[in-house]
């Protein structure tokens, strides 16, 4: 806040921005100060700029390149203001970080001891990001003091190189081949259903 010439109080753009961030952490449940969200978003950015950038076309051969151009699908190198995909994912991952707990906070959440903990996430019972010599363990596979039942077959069967946020939309976005009495579930809801898991097996499985 500000204080003009006449001396009225005026509200500057960026409290505006800081107080809208504030809401929005607030309205998604997220225990996390707008100043670690920012922190985690940034970070997040760090990485993605990081990382080289790489020619898709390069990836494949000529022969398997136009069969995909025939089909469809573009090759060329994105323009101004067409990575809204990248900014999109950077933020939900900064969610899905921000929605996390350390390995000690699952312990004491589930009654297991740390190494229980270490040895699910290792085992893939448990799905977590590893961060430098860190755990975080998303909050959005757990029903109170304990694992969604049939997630760890789930999460078993995805592959090891999977990124957190396909797993987050994968898990959490409704499927046309999960229906509740004719409603598309989203994989979580399936599970916390009592519904068989098999069929999420299956399909993380053919990911």
């Amino acid at each position: 806040m500000t204080v003009d010439s006449r001396g009225e109080a005026t509200i500057s753009i960026a409290d505006s921005t800081t107080r809208g961030l504030a809401d929005a952490i607030r309205g998604a449940g997220l225990s996390i100060s707008t100043a670690e969200f920012v922190e985690l978003a940034t970070q997040t950015l760090r990485r993605t700029r990081q990382r080289p950038a790489v020619d898709p076309a390069s990836e494949v051969d000529p022969e398997t390149r136009r069969l995909f151009e025939a089909g469809g699908m573009n090759f060329a190198p994105l323009g101004p203001g067409q990575d809204h995909a990248v900014i999109d994912t950077t933020l939900e991952y900064a969610v899905v970080l921000a929605d996390s707990g350390t390995v000690r906070e699952v312990a004491s959440r589930i009654g297991r001891t740390e190494g229980r903990v270490r040895q699910m996430l290792r085992g893939h019972e448990l799905f977590g990001i590893r961060d430098d010599d860190t755990w975080r363990v998303p909050w959005f596979q757990f029903d109170g003091d304990r694992p969604v039942r049939g997630l760890d077959r789930v999460i078993g069967a995805l592959p090891g190189a999977m990124h957190p946020v396909a797993v987050f939309r994968l898990l959490t976005s409704p499927s046309p081949d999960l229906l509740i009495q004719d409603q598309p579930m989203s994989p979580l809801d399936w599970l916390r259903s009592g519904a068989d898991p098999a069929p999420i097996v299956e399909l993380a499985a053919d990911l």
